[in-house]
């Protein structure tokens, strides 16, 4: 790649960890093997989470002022690393384009502002696949990382063969400016003249020491960036010693000023990647702030290619907007990479979907488990369909870490219970909950039982009423006011009016289905104006 003319950046030299310490945002893209090869999905997410730790912990050795961070995970279907013939560099060039499984990859990579992306493999075999990492080398050559550069911050490491987390901090380290040691380098640019791994031949080196090649050094090292072995964890530079573990290793300084230098040049040029995309994740909330009035949150607008301000988030045209608002509508949450990932697609293979989308959101088990309970127990207590301020806040309640159970609670010490109900006895609450939810008295035996249960503390009044809204009996039963209320409440943010309420819980009895109410509230103009002008 070619630069125009650019001004050189002085990078000072200096001995120590400069401040403040600077956030990188990664996308992590795993793929089916890297997941088998760790037992399953809870095994990759483990490994993952000590890749990033260690890379972190080689950063703060090295005195480098970087914190990656993986705001985000997405599974990619792309074939084993084991594959005949298979090579990093098509990897990367398809990860990088965005071809086949990677189709999403940079949308899915703006939406969660992801500074870098990397790509974890499995392991390789005997199949004639030599590389086992590989990535672009960014970077002008004179101490600047050109905003151009953030198209390139792709990665891609095997996860096999090096200790620790060696190989993605290497080509990570690619990505951020560093070529090899000199004598494997070739004539990348890299962010300086001094962004080179480094090594020291000791006592035992072959002659082959020194030259181009994955070569030993004996009783030496290479850093981090270098192809010399054994390799020591750090980066590159003068200030710091190192020291292999072979016996009789030797110390000596990890760089050379003006010339091995990885620590100087990545300190340099550290907030210039962390500003390549703009991150929500400190700042948002599914519920944040929405100025603009498009349903879309003002720290999201950025990443989503909208314009924070306008009126412009075009759920319509867009799969993603689409995809990522069913999980603000049904799950009063922000999307995560592979759910985001798998809608889109959907989505855009199948425009049309889009009914059978929101159908499934409301069907999965997260909203069933979490959303429409709050929507039940309205009906159980109240005998009402739920005004949507309460609603909300009571969805919010929960999202934050109250208990349905002290939400039910809170439902039972309520003015709107006391003046509907005035004070009652623990048995006439029991009859209350049998009537409200079953439609009948309570039997003999279950009056008395239930009112063992309050009278002794083993549970309370909230405890009761959601063991009864929660029944399957109970959800069969309310299972039509429950749909009609929460698509109204996702899709039109309000709840409905009674002559809609009636109207489509009497279409659904009648035999009616429920995308015919959700390709309704679709075409209809009310749902497009919550997005659009």
């Amino acid at each position: 790649r070619e630069y125009g003319p650019v001004a050189k950046t002085v990078c000072p030299a200096v001995a120590l960890k400069p401040v403040p310490q600077t956030t990188i945002d990664v996308l992590a893209v795993i793929t089916p093997d890297f997941v088998a090869t760790h037992g399953g999905p809870a095994g990759a997410e483990t490994r993952l989470n000590n890749l990033f730790a260690t890379m972190n912990a080689y950063h703060a050795a090295s005195n480098v002022a970087i914190t990656y961070r993986r705001v985000a995970t997405m599974s990619a279907a792309y074939q084993a690393a084991s594959t005949a013939g298979d090579d990093d560099a098509v990897a990367l060039s398809a990860l990088t384009n965005g071809t086949g499984p990677f189709a999403q990859v940079g949308a899915i990579r703006n939406f969660f502002g992801a500074d870098m992306v990397a790509m974890f493999r499995g392991p390789k075999s005997a199949a004639g696949n030599s590389i086992s990492g590989v990535a672009w080398l960014n970077g002008d050559g004179e101490g600047n990382m050109p905003a151009f550069d953030a198209n390139y911050m792709y990665s891609v490491s095997g996860d096999w063969a090096f200790p620790g987390a060696t190989l993605p901090a290497h080509e990570l380290g690619h990505n951020l400016g560093n070529s090899h040691d000199r004598p494997n380098a070739g004539t990348g640019i890299g962010t300086t003249p001094y962004a080179y791994g480094h090594f020291v031949c000791g006592a035992g080196a072959p002659a082959s020491c020194g030259q181009a090649g994955f070569n030993n050094t004996g009783t030496g090292f290479g850093t981090i960036m270098a192809y010399h072995r054994p390799t020591v964890a750090r980066f590159s530079s003068p200030a710091l010693v190192c020291q292999g573990t072979q016996p009789g290793a030797i110390a000596s300084a990890c760089g050379v000023a003006e010339q091995q230098d990885d620590v100087r040049a990545m300190n340099c040029i550290r907030q210039s990647v962390a500003a390549f995309r703009f991150s929500w994740v400190d700042a948002c909330a599914s519920l944040a702030a929405d100025s603009d009035g498009d349903s879309l949150p003002d720290c999201l607008e950025a990443g989503s290619g909208r314009v924070n301000g306008a009126k412009d988030n075009d759920i319509f045209g867009n799969p993603l907007l689409f995809a990522a608002q069913q999980y603000r509508d049904f799950l009063a949450r922000e999307p995560d990479a592979d759910g985001l990932n798998h809608w889109t697609s959907v989505l855009a293979g199948e425009p049309g979907s889009r009914g059978r989308m929101v159908e499934a959101f409301f069907g999965s088990a997260e909203f069933q488990g979490t959303i429409a309970p709050v929507a039940r127990l309205y009906f159980a207590y109240f005998l009402r369909i739920p005004d949507y301020d309460g609603l909300r806040h009571w969805i919010g309640q929960f999202k934050a870490g109250m208990s349905l159970g002290q939400v039910s609670a809170s439902f039972a010490e309520s003015p709107e219970f006391a003046l509907r109900y005035g004070t009652l006895s623990n048995p006439e609450f029991v009859s209350l909950v049998y009537a409200n939810v079953l439609g009948r008295a309570p039997d003999a035996v279950g009056l008395a039982y239930w009112n063992s249960q309050l009278e002794s503390g083993a549970i309370d009044r909230g405890a009761l009423m959601l063991a009864f809204s929660e029944s399957p009996e109970y959800r069969t039963r309310i299972a039509r006011e429950t749909y009609v209320t929460m698509i109204y409440v996702g899709m039109l943010r309000r709840s409905p009016d009674p002559g809609g309420f009636a109207f489509w819980v009497g279409h659904d009895e009648g035999g009616g289905t429920g995308p015919g109410l959700i390709d309704g509230f679709l075409a209809s103009a009310e749902y497009r104006n919550r997005f659009l002008p």
